[in-house]
């Protein structure tokens, strides 16, 4: 398994589901895709624009155009917590793909991208749900009183596990400035 370090597991069930799809010999990786309603890349044209423009502009940067065409309209995967087996077909393309990369200027989505290239050819990925890795920065989860973290606008969906993903971005709240994660420490989600 790989386990960014701004990834917190809320529920013994997170690490479980995971760790259950390792068994799946056909499987080629256990992930969640950066794809939910709440998320504001996928709820707000002007931010979905950015956010799909620029992963096609940088993707460019590394890959040819023809797959880089192919991935235009995909929607790619969160590679903050993935499990694959050691017998997946992905490690060699995604070790190839991260050595492209390093002639390219940095970014920090550039090993993302290596591995979305790296599960497209052999597919057969089992997807996660996104309460599997939630990705904080893009909707806020809300907290109920009996501790659990909850989907913003469906919260019947518990999230299992909570990616404070762009900590050292500043947002506006009602406090005013703050970084994500000062918010996220406020909130509870950081012990």
């Amino acid at each position: 398994m790989w386990i960014d370090c701004d990834i917190r597991f809320l529920l013994p069930t997170g690490l479980a589901t995971y760790l259950r799809c390792l068994a799946d010999p056909h499987a080629s990786v256990a992930i969640a895709q950066e794809t939910e309603g709440a998320y504001c890349v996928n709820a707000d044209p002007k931010l979905a624009y950015n956010y799909h423009n620029g992963r096609v502009t940088r993707l460019l940067e590394v890959y040819n155009p023809a797959l880089v065409e192919q991935c235009r309209y995909y929607t790619p995967f969160n590679s903050g917590v993935f499990a694959a087996r050691r017998d997946s077909p992905i490690w060699g393309q995604f070790r190839h793909n991260l050595h492209l990369s390093l002639a390219a200027r940095y970014d920090r989505m550039r090993e993302q991208d290596a591995l979305n290239i790296a599960i497209l050819e052999p597919g057969r990925a089992i997807r996660m749900p996104s309460v599997c890795n939630w990705l904080c920065s893009l909707a806020l989860p809300v907290r109920w009183a009996d501790g659990t973290w909850r989907h913003p606008h469906e919260q019947d969906r518990v999230i299992s596990v909570a990616h404070l993903t762009n900590s050292s971005d500043v947002i506006e709240t009602d406090a005013g400035p703050s970084r994500f994660y000062d918010l996220y420490k406020r909130m509870g989600l950081t012990a």
